[in-house]
């Protein structure tokens, strides 16, 4: 159980860390959108409810400072 949850918190900061490298970089802007996709369907899949607030919050952020 305890590797699961690990492995859960490695998969979601690794998401968070490639959405934070890919938002300034227009070029990689279609990366950026399907990154962001495979993240949303890692918190439904894995019934994430607060990483999945917690991505709604940074896509927010990413979207007002643009």
């Amino acid at each position: 159980r305890d590797s699961y949850v690990q492995w859960l918190r490695f998969l979601w900061e690794s998401y968070r860390t490639c959405l934070e490298v890919l938002k300034n970089n227009p070029k990689l802007e279609e990366l950026y959108a399907d990154t962001a996709k495979k993240t949303f369907a890692f918190c439904v899949r894995y019934k994430r409810k607060v990483e999945f607030r917690r991505l709604k919050d940074l896509l927010k952020t990413h979207l007002n400072v643009a």
